[in-house]
């Protein structure tokens, strides 16, 4: 039968612990629910729905986008998962179908394990700054890509399942610092986002992790605009030590969000303009040049933007024509 191997390496210990308590082996529940999880928000980030599979209401004949592949009640998952633990300590994920997994599922399957390697963590426990942090060796699933699929055919897919699932957690919510974390960057946000701790029996919203004892990774999810921008705006406060495009970029977001168009356009001009294509920050730069009245400058930019829908999601179609 033909399946798909993911093969990963653990940077630090993955946690998947039995009803005891203990994390004495790999067990695939784990890792399957840590998968469903960010396979959740990506797909409400790209304009799909996914429901709280906790208290969910889909079944066979209605369901929502994530369980037309993790499976729900009268409905199997269409994979089975094999994890395998090699000697020298890296690990293959075997994706292996049970029923017809169509190309945009794989696809999806596949941008949401890179988005765990490169912002996340896998497997439970992710609050805690000692597990799930992994990086990716070889991938059988990169031959899927969103980028082949298209955008067309992925807003065709997301709109067949029409039951209406929860909002959050979605990826377009998350904001993630991969280098020169800081712990007092952690205090900072705990201290003046209240939304962080959580409430009862949710858990908290962010995770910072550590490798070989230092800091190394810092993620966090709003569920609003207005978290989201709090925690762009402190987050932009380390510009003054790490220094990046998208960091400028995002700081010249938040002053365009606050009506200061004008401080926006300046740092555009100087830290981001040509210095970079990421789709993400081409639609922040275009929505400031129109903000400052510089149509000329956003034709270019629309035509990049509209090749890189698939990276975007569909329902960016019509703010990147409105542009």
């Amino acid at each position: 039968m033909e399946f798909y191997s993911v093969k990963i390496k653990a940077l630090t210990p993955i946690w998947t612990g039995d009803a005891n308590g203990r994390n004495s082996s790999l067990r695939e529940t784990g890792i399957l629910g840590s998968l469903r999880w960010w396979y959740e928000a990506l797909i409400r980030g790209l304009g799909g729905n996914a429901c709280d599979p906790t208290k969910t209401a889909c079944n066979r004949d209605k369901h929502c986008d994530a369980c037309e592949l993790f499976g729900c009640t009268g409905w199997s998952r269409k994979f089975r998962l094999e994890v395998e633990k090699e000697s020298g300590g890296n690990i293959t994920l075997k994706f292996i179908p049970l029923k017809e997994v169509e190309d945009i599922e794989w696809a999806l399957l596949n941008k949401t394990i890179n988005i765990i390697a490169k912002y996340g963590a896998l497997g439970g426990r992710i609050a805690e700054q000692q597990y799930g942090l992994i990086e990716i060796i070889k991938s059988g699933l990169d031959e899927f890509s969103l980028e082949k699929i298209g955008a067309l055919e992925l807003k065709k897919y997301l709109i067949r399942n029409n039951r209406k699932g929860v909002e959050n957690p979605n990826i377009r919510m998350f904001v993630s610092i991969t280098k020169g974390v800081k712990y007092k960057l952690l205090k900072d946000l705990k201290k003046e986002l209240s939304f962080l701790k959580g409430e009862r029996g949710k858990g908290k919203r962010y995770f910072y992790k550590t490798l070989n004892g230092q800091p190394y990774r810092l993620f966090l999810y709003a569920e609003n605009e207005t978290d989201i921008n709090l925690a762009l705006n402190i987050a932009n406060k380390e510009i003054q030590n790490r220094p990046t495009t998208k960091s400028y970029v995002l700081l010249a977001w938040v002053y365009h969000k606050k009506g200061n168009a004008k401080k926006a356009l300046e740092i555009i001009e100087k830290y981001v303009a040509g210095k970079t294509s990421e789709p993400t920050v081409l639609y922040h730069m275009a929505e400031i040049y129109k903000a400052n009245k510089l149509e000329q400058k956003i034709p270019t930019i629309k035509k990049k933007l509209l090749n890189s829908l698939y990276e975007l999601g569909p329902n960016m179609t019509s703010k990147i024509h409105n542009l």
